[in-house]
């Protein structure tokens, strides 16, 4: 696998100020163990690691079976797994929410197909520019799904190493979209990688995660005086596309002996070789974090964009297209909850690394995300109503106890988190169910506005 030299810019900003971000309120969730003062630091390193198409159920800590995840189940057991954790149906709305920490009708991503024309960097405050404002040394590495005529740098990004189709890549091509386009190039084996505006040379036994795992660890590793935030959308375990066969597939991976070092062999592709390879991957960035002694001073967060495509991606009943697997973990900065019921979503994550960062600017105030910063840290936490997702017309809201679906369908969720458990309720057989849809659908239309 490749190392990429990441070179880095300086920017700090030291501002102290109240966090404002918009949100529903609910719940009081009582302090836990709060992280003694003396060993919390104020702005601690942040990674965040988005997987591609993933459902929560995959995952041993929510239930799932024959997956191995050892990285990941300690992840959760010595931190906080939530277990409804919203994203939306598809990959491009989720993104899109997760940069500006607006819902649909704020950042006007719908769908994959409806969306302005305008950028997200000409029109928002984006994740990039508010890390770098906070006083943090950026990276983006892996998929840029959004404006890829430009390259993350124009997010606000210091440093990048994506898969991104560039002349003179002598790779596949997936064959589906022009240079610019997300299937340009191939992701996995014989990748297309730009890193920083200029094309990486791979040959067909590169592997596009382990290059962008590498560039990672390598930029971690490099001393500074500033904290770091990483950014990780993965393209695993997304399926690719054969052009010759006509089909998509998953990828085959990179074998590791125990020791971690790669055999040379692949593993055949699968979802649960995918996941695994991305438990591995983790592994790995913990261990490095540990090495560098830096583990102490970062948190970090996995979270999948949509559900598992053949299960959840891009459906409208239910919650299987939203509820994604969320941990995040760190070990003087995170406390031991493990599995929780409070609830989030992808609008929360940037308020919540602002928060973390100690950072405020007015632009915050148009977010409408709500941190969850002082949960993570033990501090008594006011929680929220509700969390939302939308792909085009269909709309969804989900309380602790109720959720209204994509097609207008109301479920029960009482006190279960699998989504295979709710029950789905017929309003027209009792005038309490009725006015519960009513109430939700009010609730609904005053936060997250139909689409006009």
């Amino acid at each position: 696998m490749k190392m990429i030299k990441i070179t880095s810019r300086f920017l700090v900003v030291l501002v102290v100020a109240a966090i404002l971000i918009a949100g529903c309120s609910g719940k009081i969730v009582d302090a836990k163990s709060t992280i003694a003062d003396g060993q919390k630091v104020s702005k601690p390193n942040i990674i965040f690691v988005l997987l591609d198409d993933v459902s929560a159920k995959e995952f041993s800590i929510y239930g799932g079976r024959g997956i191995n995840t050892p990285t990941f189940d300690k992840m959760a057991k010595e931190g906080v797994a939530f277990n409804t954790a919203y994203a939306s149906p598809i990959c491009g709305p989720t993104r899109a929410n997760l940069i500006t920490a607006k819902y649909a009708h704020g950042n006007k991503h719908y769908s994959h197909s409806n969306t302005p024309k305008t950028t997200l960097s000409e029109a928002h405050y984006t994740m990039g520019e508010a890390m770098s404002d906070a006083g943090y040394r950026t990276a983006w590495f892996g998929k840029q799904h959004h404006d890829r005529s430009l390259n993350p740098s124009d997010f606000g990004f210091d440093n990048y190493v994506i898969c991104k189709q560039w002349l003179g890549h002598d790779g596949p091509s997936q064959g589906r979209t022009g240079p610019d386009g997300m299937y340009g190039g191939t992701w996995y084996w014989h990748p297309a990688i730009l890193a920083n505006g200029a094309g990486v040379p791979t040959t067909p036994n590169d592997f596009g995660p382990g290059i962008e795992l590498d560039s990672l660890i390598s930029f971690v590793s490099k001393p500074a005086d500033e904290p770091f935030f990483a950014y990780w959308p993965t393209n695993l375990p997304h399926h690719e596309y054969d052009p010759q066969a006509d089909k998509w597939y998953r990828p085959d991976v990179p074998a590791f002996d125990r020791d971690g070092e790669p055999t040379g062999e692949r593993i055949p592709g699968s979802l649960k070789s995918n996941i695994e390879y991305m438990d591995m991957a983790m592994e790995k960035i913990i261990a490095t974090l540990e090495e560098t002694n830096q583990l102490d001073n970062t948190v970090i967060f996995m979270i999948g964009d949509n559900g598992t495509a053949g299960y959840g991606k891009g459906q409208m009943q239910n919650e299987v297209a939203l509820r994604v697997p969320f941990i995040a973990y760190g070990p003087q900065h995170v406390v031991k909850r493990e599995m929780s019921d409070v609830l989030v979503d992808m609008t929360d994550m940037l308020p919540t690394f602002l928060e973390l960062a100690d950072y405020s600017t007015p632009e915050t105030r148009s977010m409408h995300g709500k941190s969850f910063a002082s949960y993570l840290q033990g501090e008594t936490f006011e929680s929220r109503d509700w969390i939302a997702s939308q792909l085009d017309e269909a709309r969804w809201l989900r309380t602790q106890e109720w959720l209204l679906d994509g097609n207008g369908d109301l479920w029960f969720c009482g006190d279960e988190s699998d989504e295979q458990m709710f029950q789905k309720v017929n309003v027209q057989s009792s005038e309490e169910y009725k006015l519960k849809k009513q109430e939700m659908q009010a609730l609904l239309d005053q936060n997250i506005p139909k689409l006009n």
